[in-house]
């Protein structure tokens, strides 16, 4: 999750980080990184589903460079990476090389279907069909190279938080924003969870503490300015 959290920090059209849980919430979602916008948004740009991209890319990315391996865990992470790749290129017109057109007769919900991956009706040609296939692997190929010299980058960072993210459970945005403002202004010298809430107990402790769940995870067909990444 600390990987997705970076990323999402660090990545211009991003939106701001709202909170990182490693709490479990329901079958096979061991965690999650939540973004929300600061208004309401109509429109994607490029920019923005790029941005997207990059974000679900850093859980696979933070696996595979501290562990030197990856797991099945990013599956859903890709599977929407490469839905967002498909709409920008047969939907949207956002490639440079197939142009502004699109590529399906079927229309559907922004971003994901509702009744899961999208699939289109073929009214192309093979050539076209290459083409594609060929600039949709450029995009994602593009944004995992630009996700993995981020990671590495961040490398130290990114260890350290996991560490304090493990312990805590849950960090808010800004405890978040402080641990890498105190990180960067001492050079990772100094990084302190003293001001930081105590450890969550559970979700049903949150509940009867505050007399309302903390937070309850969007269904799986989110808003288009939502963004919700599963460990």
């Amino acid at each position: 999750e600390m990987g997705h959290a970076l990323v999402t920090y660090y990545t211009p059209g991003a939106d701001p980080v709202h909170k990182i849980s490693v709490i479990p919430r329901g079958f096979g979602a061991l965690g999650f990184t939540m973004a929300l916008p600061k208004e309401d948004r109509y429109l994607m740009t490029r920019r923005e589903l790029l941005a997207r991209i990059d974000i679900l890319f850093g859980g696979r990315v933070a696996e595979e460079t501290v562990f030197a391996e990856i797991s099945t865990g990013a599956q859903d992470d890709l599977q929407k990476a490469t839905d967002i790749a498909k709409r920008m290129v047969m939907e949207y017109g956002m490639s440079e090389k197939c142009g502004p057109r699109t590529f399906s007769s079927e229309r559907s919900s922004f971003i994901q279907a509702s009744s899961g991956p999208m699939s289109f009706q073929k009214e192309y040609s093979e050539a076209s069909a290459e083409q594609i296939d060929l600039e949709v692997k450029n995009i994602l190929d593009a944004a995992y190279s630009r996700v993995r010299n981020l990671i590495l980058l961040k490398k130290d960072m990114l260890i350290r938080f996991a560490a304090i993210l493990t312990e805590k459970e849950v960090l808010e945005s800004r405890d978040f924003e402080q641990l890498i403002e105190n990180y960067e202004r001492t050079n990772g010298q100094l990084i302190s969870i003293e001001s930081l809430p105590p450890k969550a107990e559970s979700a049903e402790a949150e509940k009867e503490k505050e007399g309302s769940e903390v937070f309850s995870a969007p269904p799986a067909t989110t808003e288009p300015g939502t963004l919700l990444t599963d460990l």
